[in-house]
């Protein structure tokens, strides 16, 4: 596989023609406690790229997904290609993508959701080992970068 290989799929027909962000945080949720795996892209396993990949696709939206990529991929190179498939949205609300960094350098991304009126972070996180659903707080709010959509999504 060569390193930083571009696939533009979508891996099922779409249920509606302009799926909403709600559609995002279900189908998001059908990924929790999926094992995580690095470049993972099934329910095998599955890292905190593939899992924004998937839901996307699985809605039916067109998703360039870039593999062959190391554990922490340059940071800008990461953002930019997260950035040309989703729009800006400025603040965390359910079913938009955070993008976040670990130390230095943006190399994590997680779907909001939202929990008893309270925003949670839904993600594939290699610490844990799997899928989560975890309360937006603490270490995520201080690295989030930007709050992002898929393209084409009703609010």
């Amino acid at each position: 596989m060569s390193p930083d290989r571009i696939n533009t799929s979508t891996t099922q027909t779409p249920s509606k023609l302009h799926p909403s962000l709600d559609d995002v945080v279900a189908e998001a949720r059908k990924w929790l406690g999926v094992k995580w795996q690095h470049q993972g892209r099934g329910r095998a396993g599955i890292d905190c790229a593939g899992l924004v990949v998937r839901v996307g696709q699985d809605l039916g939206l067109t998703i360039a997904d870039k593999v062959g990529y190391k554990r922490t991929p340059e940071a800008h190179k990461f953002v930019e290609h997260i950035r040309q498939q989703t729009e800006f949205v400025g603040q965390p609300k359910p079913g938009c993508i955070g993008i976040f960094r670990e130390k230095y350098f943006a190399c994590h991304v997680g779907i909001f959701t939202e929990r008893h009126g309270q925003i949670y972070l839904l993600h594939s996180y290699m610490p844990v080992g799997k899928v989560m659903e975890e309360h937006f707080a603490h270490q995520w709010i201080n690295s989030l970068i930007e709050v992002r959509k898929y393209k084409g999504l009703i609010d």
